[in-house]
C-alpha cells in the first residue's frame, strides 16, 4: 500500500526533473565537462599506475555508477543496466571479490597481477565506451524526435495480422522442433557426460526437425514484432523459456541464461509500454524478476557442480559468492588472451573478424574441437581454449570468449572505446522499442537474444546472425505468404 508521502516524493521527483528538463541547453556543457574530467582522471590514473588494487577500484566504481545512472531513468536505460551487469557477473566480480577477500582464493595460473592490470585497462575503456554510447544516443534522439516510416515498413502494417499468424504457426512449429533438439542432448548428456555434448555430439533428427529449429529464432522474433496482446507476448516468451530450460537438464546453463535475459527484459519493455498497469503493479512484477534470479542461484550453481562432478567451486567463500566467483571465469579470457595474441602462430590470426572468416572465409570442419579448427581458424574461444588446456579442449572443455579481447587484438584500447561506443548507442536503441515499426522491431529483438552473452562471447557473432538465411529467409517466406494470400483474399472476394 503506498502511503501519501510517497506520492509527495514522487511529486518532488517530478517537479525536480521538470526543472532540469528546464535548463538551458548551454547547461548542457557542464554535464559533458563533468564526463570528461571523470573519464580523463580515471584513465590517467589507470594508465599512469601499476598498482593491481587501483586499477581494479576504479573500474569496479565506474561500473557501480553506470548502474546508478541507469536506475535514473531506467526505461530509457534498460539496455545499459543489464549489460553493465554482465559486465560484472562474467568479467569485474573475480578480481573485486579476489581484492575484497585479501587473494585467500586467488590462483596466479588463472591471472597474473601484470595481464589483470592490462585486463582492468580494457574494463575500464570499455565501460566508459559504453556510457558515452549511451548518453550520445540520447542526446541525439532528443534532436531526432519520433521514428521514421518507410514503405516496406507500411506494407508490413497492412498485413500485420496475417504476418502475426503465419508468424505464430512457424514459430509453434519451431517450437516442437526446438524441444526434440534439446531433448535429443539431454539424451546424450547422460550416457556420455557433459564434455562430450561439446566434442562429440551429432544429432539424429531429420532435416526438416534440424531446419525448423534453427529458424525459431526468426519466428518468434517477427512474432513479437507484431505486437501481438500482452498475454499472448507472455504466453510465447514463457514457452520459448520452457524450451530451452530442458538444456538444465544436460547441464547446459547459457542457452537458458540468454533466454532469460532476453525474456525478463522484454516483458520490462512490454510493461512499461502498457500504460494501463499501475505503478503498484509493475514494482511487483519487477521484483517477482528479482526474487526469480534469488532462486535461480542455486540451481544454476548446483548444475555446475554436478557436471564436473565437484564438491565446491571454491570452498573458500559462501555459496552465492562463490557462483558469482565462479561466473567470473571469463576475466582470465582477458587476462590470458593479452599472451595469446602475443605467441605465434596466434599473432597471425585476426580475432576480430573471426566469426565472420570461420563462416565464410577459412575452410574448417563443423566441430570446433579439433586440431584443424585450431590450424586453419580465427576463433578466439578455440584457440584460448587450446592454449590453456591442451589437450584436454579436445575432448570438449573449454574457455569462451570476450568481445572486448577480441577488439582489442587488433585496434588496442581505441578499438575496445570505439566498439563499446557503438554498443552503447546500440544498447540505448534497444531499451527504446516503439512497438510501432515491426521491420525495425524484429531486428532489435533479434539482437537481443545474443546482445548481453557478448561480455562472454565473440564480438561480431550477434551481427551475422542478421544476414543468415535462417534469420532473414523465414521473414521474407512470412511476408510473401501473408501478400499472396491477401491478394487471393481479394480476388475471391470480388467474385
Amino acid at each position: 500500500m503506498l502511503s501519501s508521502s510517497s506520492f509527495g516524493i514522487d511529486r518532488d521527483m517530478g517537479k525536480f526533473s521538470e526543472k532540469i528538463r528546464s535548463f538551458p541547453k548551454g547547461k548542457v556543457s557542464i554535464e559533458v565537462a563533468a564526463i570528461a574530467l571523470i573519464s580523463a582522471v580515471s584513465v590517467l590514473t589507470i594508465f599512469l599506475s601499476d598498482n593491481f588494487s587501483v586499477s581494479t577500484i576504479l573500474p569496479f566504481l565506474i561500473n557501480l555508477g553506470i548502474s546508478a545512472y541507469c536506475l535514473f531513468s531506467l526505461k530509457e536505460r534498460m539496455g545499459l543496466l543489464f549489460f553493465n551487469l554482465a559486465i560484472f557477473l562474467f568479467l569485474l566480480a573475480r578480481p573485486v571479490i579476489d581484492l575484497m577477500t585479501g587473494f585467500v582464493n586467488h590462483v596466479p595460473n588463472r591471472y597474473t597481477f601484470e595481464t589483470g592490470l592490462g585486463a582492468n585497462r580494457m574494463l575500464l575503456v570499455a565501460l566508459l565506451g559504453l556510457f558515452l554510447g549511451q548518453w550520445l544516443y540520447e542526446h541525439r534522439s532528443e534532436k531526432m524526435g519520433g521514428s521514421r516510416s518507410n514503405r516496406v515498413a507500411a506494407l508490413l502494417k497492412s498485413q500485420e495480422g496475417l504476418i502475426r499468424r503465419i508468424a505464430l504457426a512457424g514459430y509453434l512449429i519451431s517450437l516442437a522442433a526446438m524441444t526434440a533438439v534439446n531433448l535429443e542432448k539431454v539424451i546424450f548428456r547422460r550416457s556420455y557426460g557433459y564434455a562430450a555434448l561439446y566434442a562429440e555430439f551429432k544429432t539424429g533428427l531429420p532435416f526438416v526437425v534440424i531446419g525448423f529449429a534453427e529458424v525459431g529464432a526468426a519466428f518468434l522474433a517477427l512474432y513479437l514484432a507484431t505486437r501481438p496482446q500482452l498475454k499472448y507476448s507472455l504466453i510465447t516468451l514463457a514457452s520459448y523459456l520452457g524450451s530451452t530450460a530442458i538444456l538444465l537438464f544436460a547441464g547446459v546453463r547459457s542457452t537458458f541464461s540468454r533466454s532469460l535475459l532476453f525474456s525478463v527484459f522484454l516483458v520490462l519493455q512490454l510493461l512499461a509500454s502498457q500504460s494501463q498497469l499501475t505503478r503498484q503493479v509493475k514494482k511487483r512484477l519487477i521484483g517477482g524478476f528479482v526474487l526469480m534470479g534469488l532462486l535461480l542461484i542455486p540451481v544454476f550453481y548446483g548444475i555446475g557442480i554436478n557436471r564436473w562432478n565437484v564438491d565446491r567451486l571454491d570452498t573458500g567463500f559462501p555459496v552465492v559468492i562463490d557462483f558469482i566467483y565462479g561466473q567470473g571465469v571469463s576475466y582470465q579470457t582477458l587476462a590470458k588472451g593479452q599472451e595469446l595474441i602475443e605467441l605465434p602462430p596466434f599473432d597471425q590470426k585476426n580475432y576480430a573478424l573471426g566469426p565472420f572468416l570461420d563462416q565464410y572465409v577459412n575452410d574448417l570442419p563443423e566441430n570446433p574441437y579439433t586440431p584443424e579448427y585450431i590450424e586453419r581458424g580465427d576463433s578466439m574461444a578455440a584457440d584460448l581454449g587450446y592454449y590453456l588446456l591442451g589437450s584436454q579442449y579436445f575432448k570438449g572443455m573449454g574457455m569462451g570468449s570476450s568481445y572486448i579481447i577480441e577488439i582489442f587484438s587488433e585496434f588496442g584500447f581505441p578499438g575496445v572505446f570505439a566498439f563499446s561506443g557503438f554498443l552503447g548507442l546500440l544498447l540505448g536503441s534497444l531499451s527504446n522499442i516503439t512497438w510501432k515499426n515491426s521491420l525495425i522491431d524484429v531486428v532489435k529483438i533479434r539482437i537481443l537474444l545474443d546482445i548481453f552473452y557478448i561480455p562472454r562471447a565473440a564480438a561480431i557473432r550477434f551481427l551475422l546472425n542478421l544476414i543468415a538465411p535462417k534469420f532473414f529467409l523465414p521473414i521474407l517466406f512470412t511476408i510473401i505468404l501473408a501478400c499472396c494470400c491477401r491478394t487471393v483474399s481479394e480476388k475471391w472476394g470480388k467474385k
